[in-house]
C-alpha cells in the first residue's frame, strides 16, 4: 500500500472525526507540496460539508489557473457522489477525493460523463497517490503527470485509469522524442479526453515541442497543436531534470523553442546534464550581454571601475 494511502487510512480510524479529518487535510497538503511545491493550500474549518470546501488550492505563479476547491468524501457510493457533485459550483473546478476505493460494480461511465460536464475531478484515494507511487525510471515525468491531474483533471479517475494515463503520457513523451507518430497521438488524445482544455493545451504544447525537437515533420502528426506553443514550468522541469538526452540536435531544436527569459523564469534550475546540453546548444542560438555587479571595494582592488547597473539583451 502506498504510504499516502496508508497514512490516510490510519487517520480515518481515529475516534474523533474532527481530529481525523484535520490530520487527513494535513496529509493531503503535504502530498500536494511534494507534487508541486508552488501549490498553495488553505485548510478550512469545515468537515464533511456539502457546500463548503475542506481545502482550497491556488497557483500563485500562474494567473491563468483559478482556484480549485477540494471536498473530501468518506463515501465511495456513485449515487451519493453524483448527488454531491450536483451541488458544487462548476467555476470552482471541484476535486472530490473519495477516502476509500471506488466500488468496481457501479456505473463508472455515467459518473465520469457527469463529472466532466460539471468540470469536476472525482478520484479515490489510491488514484490520488498513484501518479507518484513507487520507483520510476523518470520520476520528473511522473511529477509532471501528477501535477497535470491536480491542475486540470476532470471526470472519474480511479487507480487503474490514473495508471493508464501515466503509462500513456510516459509512452507518449518517449514516442514524441523519437518522432514516433502512434504513441504521440495516443497521448494527445488521452490528454484531450482527460484534462480541462487549458491544461490539455499545455500538455499538448509539451508533446508538440518534443515532437518538433525530434526533427520529425509537423505535418506528419495529424493531431499537431493548432495554437501557440509555450512550455510551462513543469514541462521545462521535465526537459531539464528528467533522464539525460545526449542528442545534440534535439537540444539545438529545443534552444530555438525557448528563450533565455523562459529559462531565467524557471525557479528551480539545477546543474543537470540536460541543462549543460541545452546551454551548449544555445551558444549558437541565444545572444546576450550580461554585467556582473560587485561591491565597489572589490572592484577597486581589482583595478576595475565599479558596475552600478545590470543590462541584458536577448535576441
Amino acid at each position: 500500500m502506498n504510504a499516502v494511502v496508508s497514512s490516510i487510512a490510519e487517520a480515518l480510524e481515529a475516534d474523533d472525526p474532527y481530529r481525523s479529518f484535520a490530520e487527513i487535510k494535513r496529509l493531503l497538503e503535504q502530498h500536494l507540496r511534494q507534487i508541486n511545491p508552488q501549490i498553495r493550500t488553505r485548510r478550512t474549518g469545515y468537515y464533511n460539508h456539502t457546500h463548503m470546501p475542506d481545502l482550497v488550492m491556488r497557483w500563485p505563479h500562474d494567473d491563468d489557473l483559478s482556484n480549485r476547491y477540494v471536498y473530501l468524501r468518506s463515501t465511495t457510493d456513485a449515487d451519493e457522489l453524483g448527488f454531491d457533485i450536483r451541488r458544487l459550483a462548476r467555476q470552482d473546478r471541484p476535486i472530490v477525493p473519495a477516502l476509500g476505493a471506488l466500488r468496481p460494480s457501479f456505473d463508472a461511465r455515467t459518473l465520469d460523463s457527469f463529472a466532466i460536464d460539471h468540470h469536476t475531478l472525482v478520484l479515490d484515494l489510491a488514484a490520488f497517490a498513484e501518479p507518484t507511487a513507487g520507483e520510476s525510471a523518470d520520476a520528473v515525468l511522473r511529477r509532471l503527470i501528477a501535477n497535470t491531474v491536480i491542475e486540470g483533471g476532470q471526470g472519474l479517475l480511479d487507480e487503474r485509469s490514473v495508471s493508464r494515463l501515466a503509462r500513456a503520457m510516459t509512452t507518449g513523451a518517449q514516442a514524441a522524442r523519437r518522432g514516433e507518430r502512434e504513441g504521440t497521438e495516443d497521448a494527445l488524445a488521452f490528454a484531450s479526453d482527460t484534462l480541462s482544455p487549458p491544461i490539455a493545451r499545455r500538455l499538448t504544447a509539451f508533446l508538440g515541442t518534443l515532437w518538433r525537437a525530434s526533427g520529425a515533420p509537423v505535418a506528419a502528426l495529424e493531431r499537431a497543436p493548432k495554437y501557440p506553443q509555450q512550455l510551462d514550468e513543469s514541462s521545462l522541469d521535465y526537459l531539464l531534470e528528467g533522464q539525460e538526452i545526449p542528442d545534440g540536435n534535439f537540444w539545438s531544436r529545443i534552444a530555438r523553442e525557448i528563450t533565455l527569459t523562459d529559462l531565467l523564469r524557471h525557479g528551480r534550475i539545477t546543474a543537470t546534464d540536460n541543462l549543460q546540453h541545452l546551454m551548449r546548444a544555445a551558444l549558437s542560438t541565444w545572444n546576450a550581454r550580461v554585467c556582473g555587479v560587485a561591491p565597489s571595494s572589490i572592484a577597486a582592488r581589482r583595478g576595475a571601475a565599479p558596475c552600478t547597473g545590470l543590462r541584458a539583451r536577448e535576441s
